[in-house]
């Protein structure tokens, strides 16, 4: 039986997705801020890059939560409540080879705070408390201008802070925080980052 692909190896393409997104639209685009396109650019760039992974795998885009949950088990009794939004679509659905859903990727351009993202980690909660998927990521890009400067700094706080308040909103989840700081541009009064936030049910 072949081994399933490390999760951290998923994580590292995703965060290569949304980089590749920055420098694919700044040079479409004549140098224009990644929180300037659609949210589809990162999507498909992540996709591609979780697609180069060695190992036994599929990966469909804007799949209907209903159908990807139909082919998965439920934990219990009951069932997904209306914060999974089942008649909905998931950005990305990562699938073991043996074409079970393994985990839902939420992908979000321009996060700055916490309320940016709540809807999707929502979902990911209801789907990973009830369903046998193995977990969820949250894949955002985030972006900010200061004019006093320290903007690296800045955006990695507002990170660390959403973070935190993710820990302390979802404490029955299992959450663990990934990100790539950008470099230091111009006089460091702009930053952007690219982050993942995994979770899983405890």
């Amino acid at each position: 039986m072949s081994r399933a692909i490390p999760i951290e190896t998923i994580i590292e393409s995703t965060l290569d997705g949304i980089d590749e997104s920055v420098k694919l639209y700044q040079e479409w685009s004549g140098g224009e801020w990644l929180w300037n396109a659609p949210e589809y650019l990162m999507t498909v760039k992540i996709a591609e890059n979780i697609s180069k992974i060695d190992g036994a795998k599929y990966i469909t885009l804007e799949d209907n939560v209903k159908y990807v949950l139909d082919l998965s088990h439920m934990k219990g009794k009951g069932q997904a409540s209306e914060k999974a939004r089942t008649n909905g679509r998931s950005d990305i659905v990562f699938w073991y080879g043996n074409e079970k859903p393994r985990a839902i990727i939420e992908v979000k351009n321009a996060v700055f705070r916490l309320n940016n993202i709540v809807e999707d980690i929502e979902r990911i909660k209801d789907v990973l408390e009830k369903f046998t998927l193995q977990f969820g990521l949250i894949a955002f890009y985030m972006d900010r201008h200061y004019q006093k400067g320290k903007a690296n700094q800045k955006i990695e706080e507002n990170i660390y802070k959403i973070f935190e308040e993710i820990k302390e909103k979802y404490p029955k989840m299992t959450s663990e925080l990934y990100f790539r700081k950008s470099q230091i541009i111009d006089d460091d009064t702009d930053a952007w980052s690219s982050v993942v936030i995994l979770f899983k049910d405890k």
